[in-house]
């Protein structure tokens, strides 16, 4: 099962205890899915921990393909 199948209670915790799994960060489909629960309940989603879910994802992108192609 593909983590954007993941019911949109559960993702949103996962975002509010920053616990979004690394290949979730990294595949396009499911961060369009946490970018849309996130979008739902903009209030219930500090600006510091959507802001380090978004380092993780750089971080992960940049180790996964170091030289940026």
């Amino acid at each position: 099962m593909c983590y954007c199948e993941t019911p949109e209670a559960e993702i949103l915790d996962d975002i509010k205890r920053e616990a979004i799994p690394d290949d979730a960060l990294v595949n396009e489909c499911c961060w369009r899915r946490i970018c849309q629960v996130r979008g739902w309940y903009p209030n219930d989603i500090g600006p510091e921990t959507w802001s380090e879910i978004c380092r993780k994802r750089g971080f992960l992108h940049s180790r996964e393909n170091p030289r940026g192609f």
